[in-house]
């Protein structure tokens, strides 16, 4: 019964007003957000976003990557960055409720040690797709609170066996995310409910990565 919204702005050319002009009409959907989208870019977004909407605001941030078409190739952006940690303090500063990290993706380069650094900052709240997180960074993010995520993404999802492996080991606790970059990338629940299956969870590990752990989250931060 509740709804992420995570929109990359220019993925199909909708503008940022025509978007939250929807999602403010819509009292299913709980926040909004931005998926997959250049750090340096969210200072803006989430103003301008919390100017247009009164709903809580998402941040979940690629790790500064670029894609050049011609090459079809990824490339990391120094520009204008800071650690994760100030990063992301200085989001909530922005009015952002809840932090996702993108994390080492077995699908994408991203830069070695962002799941370490993502697991110690007090200010995240979920690791998205870790890749092949470590027993010792799923240690860690448990001592801190910090949800795992498990993707419905092509790519993405080729860690979650690992990830529920680990998870299960450790203790941590499941969130089932779409990681949406456009609308035909949305499932339903009976879609997530299988994905979390195939990822090697039980039937009640499933129901607690696609209800309990969500709504357990959106409580802690006052959404639900």
């Amino acid at each position: 019964d509740t709804h992420f919204v995570a929109k990359f702005i220019d993925s199909d050319g909708t503008a940022l007003k025509d978007v939250i002009a929807l999602v403010e009409a819509c009292p299913q959907i709980l926040a909004v957000g931005f998926n997959c989208t250049q750090p340096q870019l969210y200072d803006d977004l989430l103003q301008e976003t919390r100017i247009l909407s009164s709903k809580p605001l998402v941040t979940y941030p690629n790790s500064g990557e670029t894609y050049d078409g011609a090459t079809q190739t990824w490339h990391h952006s120094h520009e204008g960055e800071g650690s994760l940690v100030e990063q992301s303090l200085h989001w909530i500063h922005l009015g952002a409720q809840i932090v996702v990290v993108h994390g080492e993706t077995l699908n994408e380069p991203v830069i070695e040690g962002t799941n370490y650094a993502a697991v110690n900052s007090e200010y995240v709240d979920i690791l998205g797709h870790p890749g092949l997180i470590t027993y010792e960074e799923a240690q860690i993010a448990k001592e801190n609170g910090i949800y795992l995520e498990i993707s419905a993404r092509s790519g993405h999802c080729l860690g979650n066996g690992h990830v529920a492996n680990i998870a299960s080991e450790v203790g941590n606790k499941l969130l089932v995310n779409t990681d949406t970059h456009s609308p035909d990338n949305l499932i339903t629940f009976e879609k997530s409910y299988e994905i979390a299956l195939g990822a090697g969870l039980s039937k009640k590990e499933a129901m607690a990565a696609i209800v309990d752990n969500p709504r357990e989250l959106l409580k802690s931060k006052g959404i639900l």
